[in-house]
């Protein structure tokens, strides 16, 4: 009995991994064509092919040679200072007149490559959905919003650093953040699958991250050589400064938000109407009104609770939160990865839209210590704010990433000596960048912090400035558009 059990395991376990394989077979296959054309065997050709066409006579194949040299030294030369050197040359090598062209427009055309394969994996990943788990279903649903996302930053990337647009040439800053985003989406898609309720054989994930590693390294190589462009900080009011009266308050509220649009928002929460004690339901914020194409939007909670997840949709632009208070209106849901949601998914306040905006409330995940990570804020838009905002939570409150720095803030006792926990054993305890400077409280004592290679104790004030509204964020170019009062540099 025992091996005729066995045999069926086995039966089941062969059937199962045919289904996996072939349900993902689908997503990938159109990987294959772009990953072979950036080899670097490929890519000797490629430039051979590039460099020598129509090679005829001997005059052009000696003027060809000279071409191939020159072109060669122009890959070294852009190369040079890039993480990923291999992807960087197999890229650069099939770039026609590559010496001749301005970094500028090199950049453009290596986004503009990075970019391809987001774009052909989408469809093919949607049909791949059908024959995985349930945690293996809604972390590749991740993945097809963050490729999304992903395609958008890229050719928003491109298209600023394409020939006759002078953009990048005004502020590198914005297309750095916009690439950078772009990259760390390749990392969030790849966190999807891990986790308790993730597959346990473990057979997913290594089909997804080679192809994502490469658009990673195409997007980090990019990152590199924008460092040589030279940066000019435009002065302005940033994106929400085309909108007149933005940086001044009447009656509590920015001076954009209209006598009409006040008097309704004071009434709502006046009578107590609005949205809040609502049960169990999921509430998504697209595009629509004057929230859209650039126009501002403002919505009003009244107190109450609001037991709901919210996602504010990428359509969703320079839209603005306003509440009755810290905890008196209080956004709230229980989301988490026990009870088979992603880390991604499982945020109670999910902000997607550009200039996003908040005051005044509460944004909580209930799930509780026992259910892990539980995200109650995750932000994935540029140009977003807070004010007198409170975030509650017990792990991954809010959706950080591996650079974390706390700078001159009030920690009370409730924080642990040590200070900082391990995610999983050892794992990026080296790579990770976690600081704290000048802080203060009976939580700010920092002689019995971890001692892990990528935990920082800032002792001097020209490190710490790096991570300042003023250089940071560039705050002095678009946070006095928000109305919300701010510190640029250190106090």
């Amino acid at each position: 009995m025992p091996s005729l059990m066995s045999a069926r395991a086995k039966n089941t376990a062969a059937a199962t991994f045919v289904s996996l394989s072939a349900a993902l077979l689908l997503l990938f296959v159109a990987f294959a064509t772009t990953h072979k054309a950036f080899a670097v065997a490929a890519a000797a050709t490629n430039r051979r092919a590039v460099l020598l066409e129509d090679c005829n006579d001997n005059g052009s194949t000696k003027y060809n040679a000279a071409a191939a040299a020159e072109h060669a030294a122009a890959v070294e030369r852009h190369c040079a200072g890039t993480l990923h050197r291999d992807v960087c040359a197999s890229t650069l090598a099939t770039i026609p007149n590559l010496a001749q062209k301005p970094l500028r427009d090199v950049i453009s055309d290596v986004v503009s490559r990075a970019a391809r394969p987001c774009a052909r994996r989408r469809p093919t990943a949607r049909r791949a959905r059908g024959g995985l788990r349930v945690r293996d279903r809604l972390a590749l649903s991740d993945c097809l919003e963050l490729f999304g996302h992903t395609l958008n930053q890229l050719s928003a990337a491109a298209a600023a650093l394409s020939e006759g647009n002078h953009t990048a040439a005004d502020s590198v800053a914005g297309v750095q953040t916009v690439l950078s985003a772009a990259m760390t989406n390749q990392y969030t898609c790849l966190d999807g699958f891990a986790g308790p309720s993730a597959s346990e054989d473990g057979r997913v994930r290594p089909f997804i991250q080679g192809r994502i590693y490469h658009v990673a390294h195409l997007v980090s190589n990019s990152l590199a050589m924008l460092r040589r462009l030279p940066q000019t900080r435009r002065r302005g009011r940033g994106l929400l400064g085309g909108l007149e009266g933005y940086g001044s308050l009447r009656r509590g509220f920015p001076t954009w938000v209209t006598a009409r649009d006040r008097r309704r928002l004071q009434a709502a929460a006046g009578d107590g109407g609005g949205r809040g004690g609502g049960q169990g339901r999921e509430r998504e914020l697209h595009n629509g009104g004057r929230g859209g194409g650039g126009g501002a939007q403002q919505q009003r909670d009244a107190a109450g609770g609001y037991f709901e997840n919210v996602e504010v949709g990428s359509e969703k632009t320079n839209l603005m939160f306003v509440g009755d208070g810290m905890w008196k209106t209080v956004i709230k849901a229980s989301r988490n990865v026990v009870d088979n949601s992603t880390t991604f998914r499982s945020a109670t306040l999910a902000v997607v839209g550009t200039g996003f905006l908040a005051r005044d409330l509460t944004v909580e995940n209930a799930a509780g210590p026992s259910k892990h990570q539980a995200v109650a804020l995750r932000v994935n838009a540029d140009l977003s704010a807070f004010y007198r905002c409170s975030f509650a939570g017990y792990q991954d409150t809010l959706y950080t990433y591996s650079r974390t720095v706390f700078m001159q803030t009030k920690m009370e006792s409730l924080v642990h000596p040590r200070g900082w926990l391990e995610w999983n054993g050892t794992f990026a305890l080296d790579t990770l960048y976690y600081a704290e400077y000048m802080n203060r409280g009976p939580g700010a004592n920092t002689s019995a912090r971890v001692t892990w290679p990528g935990y920082h104790v800032l002792t001097n004030a020209s490190d710490a400035s790096n991570f300042t509204v003023l250089n940071f964020v560039q705050g002095d170019l678009w946070l006095n558009s928000s109305s919300f009062p701010y510190t640029l540099g250190l106090s």
